[in-house]
């Protein structure tokens, strides 16, 4: 029934850009099938409850503008759960109904290595005398006229709902946060709320939600979610009295969460650990379990790392990258070996056009080839634009590979270019020394012309511009044996997904093949789960290698390359346009994420590798850094390098990342 329903529903991998299969590998769109019905066995695991009714208790420090004169020495608020999941990171409000709410019960973080590993969370995180670390979590409300027509202060407060020990860490927090003495006090209010909500309440782990939201179009609506933060966050819109703003919430893939559309004196989407919802509410209802919705439905596709495929389009710009380049080094030999024999037909264009036709016709086929396997990973990130207009597919390939096509022309008449102005030194030495006598360079001796002749600043430039080629081929060229087991892209038609929603690749045994689910369940191993939010693809480069063995000394930095990396500097070294398409417009996309939804590094826990939201300025300025030395290669080469050999054809085809008119790129 499930795939029924799945066939039902149809899928467009790349969004909202329609894309013709002959356009991308079939193994690509395997994956994104097999991603897609992980997300439909991960989604059908989600409860659907009618509503709930809540009865609150809670603690509120109403700070109010008390501390106002100390705020810039004030850290941080910071919401944290229990998990290490950070729900909150702003500046602490200072006005007349500023406060901070936490929950009556003690909370622990049970992953005692994260909580070491922690920072800027003192206030919130610290070791208990018993060797538990304690977890405040708190975060901002509105003492205002609203918030006492939904809370009622509690005057007798009992154990059983007023922790008297979450009571005292939570004075200790704001003493910490606020920096106060330990002999000060603080007021702190006790709380409670009476609630019922009729809204659904979708109950699953972080990660079947996360599903749910990108195959119901229905179900984000109805949350107001505007976006997904990929792999574990939604962005929803909020609305109080007159305002409205955006709110980003995290979840831990791997815990139980409710999601539902909270309705107070604020309304929004709102995710809470199941563990403390139920705490304060009781769900209505058995549950239902989460059905697909009709094909009218816009399925949002699950975003697949460009890295997971860059390794297939690798060996096309490896190779188109040599095959470029030596049919000009091929013509430069032609030219000077066949004048040595006095061949006069090596010196005639239409030698320099059969050269440039062959590299043409492989660099086309090669830079089509490549993007193949790239451009659906791509286009789930950015929008075709020419002039910053949205453009059709067809007309954007077009001319991408138009571009390309002109740059082959430009490396090939560079080095025909050379060749002629050193066949023909002699005949212009005298029209070279007036041009020169009559400039501003004027003032240098007439002899000076003599050395610097038509030939040697020929050859200079054009061995100056063949760094386009050997600048990336050291640093973006893989040493055989470096990488790690490449991304099983080719394995797509013989991977399934389980009714666990694990992604299931077959092996072969001995020539013989076994149904995987058996091997799963006898241990056999032959049939191996795999996660792609796990691959790793860095490897070492001629130039990396060189670092460690001896530059480090003199304060070079070795430096790992990914295949995507890898793939922008090589399709800039052959003039490929369309592959290079992507070398600048999907950095800038994920800086644009990354800074926008505060997207860190991965941290160990006991469930895993987890997304967290440490070390997300690092990272957005890692890849900035990236962006940095593509912009200044393509500048070098492009507008410095060919401008002092030939004219160098330019398009203006722009990658504009979605929904952010400031990130507009120039792909070359």
């Amino acid at each position: 029934m499930l795939e029924n329903q799945r066939a039902a529903v149809g899928l467009r991998p790349t969004g909202d850009v329609p894309l013709p299969g002959w356009a991308f590998a079939a193994e690509v769109g395997a994956w994104v099938q097999l991603l897609t019905d992980r997300d439909i066995r991960k989604a059908g695991k989600v409860k659907i409850y009618e509503g709930y009714t809540e009865t609150a208790y809670r603690y509120v420090f109403p700070h109010k503008q008390q501390y106002s004169d100390k705020q810039k020495e004030l850290q941080n608020l910071i919401t944290i759960l229990p998990s290490g999941k950070r729900e909150n990171d702003e500046k602490l409000l200072h006005n007349d109904e500023a406060g901070l709410i936490s929950y009556t019960r003690c909370q622990t973080m049970e992953d005692e290595e994260l909580a070491k590993r922690l920072f800027d969370v003192d206030p919130f995180v610290w070791l208990r005398e018993n060797g538990s670390f304690a977890v405040v979590q708190t975060w901002p409300v509105e003492i205002n006229a609203k918030f006492k027509e939904t809370f009622e202060q509690v005057e007798t407060v009992d154990a059983e709902h007023f922790d008297p020990t979450a009571m005292n860490e939570f004075k200790r927090s704001m003493k910490k946060l606020f920096k106060l003495q330990e002999n000060e006090d603080v007021e702190v209010m006790s709380v409670k709320r009476n609630n019922e909500n009729g809204q659904p309440v979708y109950v699953g782990k972080g990660d079947a939600l996360m599903a749910m939201l990108r195959i119901s179009e229905e179900i984000r609506n109805s949350l107001m979610i505007t976006s997904l933060a990929e792999p574990d966050g939604l962005e929803c819109q909020w609305t109080c009295e007159d305002r409205k703003g955006t709110r980003v919430w995290h979840m831990d893939l791997t815990l139980e969460y409710c999601l539902y559309l909270k309705q107070g004196w604020d309304t929004m989407a709102c995710v809470k650990p199941k563990e403390q919802f139920d705490w304060d509410s009781k769900l209505k209802g058995d549950g239902k379990a989460f059905c697909l919705p009709g094909s009218e439905n816009k399925m949002l596709p699950y975003v697949m790392n460009l890295d997971w495929f860059a390794s297939e389009a690798y060996p096309w710009l490896l190779t188109s990258t040599v095959f470029v380049w030596t049919c000009a080094f091929l013509t430069v030999l032609l030219r000077w070996s066949g004048s040595a024999l006095s061949w006069d037909w090596v010196n005639n264009p239409a030698v320099l056009w059969v050269a440039t036709g062959i590299a043409s016709l492989f660099a086309l086929y090669a830079d089509f080839s490549a993007m193949k396997w790239c451009v659906v990973p791509w286009l789930q990130k950015v929008q075709l634009a020419v002039m910053h207009y949205p453009v059709w597919f067809h007309i954007f390939l077009m001319v991408q590979l138009f571009g390309t096509f002109l740059q082959i022309v430009t490396i090939q008449s560079n080095a025909w270019f050379m060749v002629t102005a050193v066949q023909n030194n002699d005949a212009m030495l005298d029209m070279w020394g007036h041009l020169w006598a009559k400039s501003i360079f004027g003032f240098l001796p007439e002899g000076a012309w003599k050395v610097f002749t038509p030939k040697l600043v020929a050859i200079l430039l054009w061995f100056l511009s063949t760094t386009q080629l050997i600048l990336p081929l050291m640093f973006s060229a893989r040493l055989p044996g470096s990488a790690r087991s490449p991304f099983p892209t080719r394995n797509a038609d013989e991977a399934h997904v389980t009714e666990s929603a694990e992604i299931v690749i077959k092996q072969e045994r001995q020539g013989q093949q076994e149904d995987e689910t058996d091997l799963l369940e006898e241990g056999k191993g032959n049939a191996q789960a795999f996660e792609p939010e796990l691959f790793s693809f860095d490897f070492s480069t001629c130039w990396s290698t060189l670092v460690k063995k001896g530059l480090e000394l003199w304060g070079f930095h070795a430096k790992e390359c990914t295949y995507r990396e890898s793939v922008a500097d090589l399709a800039l070294a052959s003039g490929l346009r369309y592959t290079g398409s992507m070398a600048l417009s999907y950095p800038t996309r994920r800086i644009h994420e990354i800074i926008k939804f505060q997207e860190g590094y991965n941290l160990i826990t006991k469930y895993g590798l987890e997304p967290a939201p440490q070390g997300w300025e690092l990272r957005s300025l890692m890849e900035f850094l990236k962006l940095a030395r593509c912009y200044g290669s393509r500048v070098f080469f492009h507008h410095v390098l060919q401008a002092c050999s030939a004219d160098e054809p330019s398009d203006h085809i722009h990658c504009n990342p979605p929904r952010s008119a400031a990130a507009t790129c120039l792909p070359g």
